[in-house]
Parts: structure tokens; C-alpha cells; sequence
């Protein structure tokens, strides 16, 4: 996560949203906490329920981009040189 950004953490807040519901029920909202390595101060970043919906679809193409870039490293590796 960049400094102060709770923007890409709240893709990944998102499929660990996901995996929690199916095994325990639906959550509230989601919160990111971020703790300032130089100064120790926490700032919150509430994700609205209205955004995982979106955030979630977000994490799952990224996730099946992540998978062919695996897939085709794989395809690379085994071709003969």
C-alpha cells in the first residue's frame, strides 16, 4: 500500500470480505487501518458497504489477470530453448 493510500488495500479488504462471509455471514462495512511507520499515528479508511460490490469485482479480474500471467510464465518455462 503507498503512503496515506487506502485504494489498492481495499481491492484485497475485498476478497478477504468475500472469504469471510461464505464461512461466518455478512460483515457491516470494511476498515482499513493505516499505521504511520514514522510518526505512529493511525488514520481509518472506511470502505462503504455500496463499494465492495465493486471492489470485489475489481479483486477478481485482478486475480484472473494474475493467473494467465502465471499461466503463460509457466507455458514459457517449458518451452525448449
Amino acid at each position: 500500500m503507498g503512503r496515506g493510500s487506502a485504494k489498492p488495500s481495499a481491492l484485497a479488504v475485498a476478497g478477504y470480505r468475500a472469504a469471510w462471509e461464505e464461512e461466518h455471514g455478512k460483515l457491516d462495512g470494511s476498515l482499513i487501518l493505516h499505521l504511520d511507520k514514522e510518526t505512529g499515528k493511525c488514520a481509518e479508511h472506511l470502505i462503504p458497504d455500496s463499494e465492495h460490490p465493486k471492489d470485489f469485482a475489481a479483486f477478481l479480474a485482478c486475480l484472473a489477470i494474475k493467473r494467465r500471467q502465471d499461466e503463460l510464465a509457466r507455458k514459457r518455462e517449458a518451452q525448449p530453448s
